[in-house]
């Protein structure tokens, strides 16, 4: 999981060139964190955040060293808590999360440093999430297979085949 977190976070910058859709990219990064902290708990989740916002930093580092360590690690802990039994039984459930998690990540982030028109953030921040909630069945996909592979179809995953 940490793995596929560092590597979605390294990539980042790559995906927000490639997959722009009409000026809204899918957040791969945080989508990883959420799929992290889902499998491995609030701890974790917590510690991939702030993992992936320290990267995060590296490469956008006028956005601030507090709102992205916060953000990140908050959506981390926040998946972590949630139930793992509804996002394995209902996959529908899965893109919608991640969309929620992006746009969570996305209102800390403005907290820290706002952005001086409301309107065109929010349409950028809500571009972002559906976008990311449209790609996260692949990292819920890759998760599970991984996670069943090393525990024994504990985590076995119906969606895909």
């Amino acid at each position: 999981m940490t793995a596929m977190a560092v590597g979605a976070a390294l990539a980042q910058p790559a995906v927000c060139q490639c997959l722009s859709v009409a000026g809204a990219f899918p957040d791969i990064a945080t989508v990883a964190i959420m799929v992290g902290g889902l499998l491995l708990g609030p701890s974790e989740g917590l510690a991939l955040g702030f993992l992936v916002g320290a990267i995060h930093v590296t490469q956008c580092g006028h956005l601030g060293l507090g709102g992205l360590l916060v953000s990140r690690a908050a959506v981390g802990l926040l998946a972590g808590l949630t139930t793992q039994r509804v996002f394995m039984e209902i996959p529908l459930v899965q893109p919608v999360a991640a969309a929620v998690g992006v746009l969570v990540c996305d209102i800390i982030l403005f907290a820290f440093s706002p952005d001086p028109g409301l309107t065109p953030w929010l349409w950028r921040a809500l571009g972002k999430a559906v976008v990311s909630g449209l790609v996260s069945p692949l990292f819920f996909w890759a998760a599970f297979k991984v996670a069943a592979w090393e525990t024994g179809e504990r985590y076995r995953f119906t969606g895909f085949r």
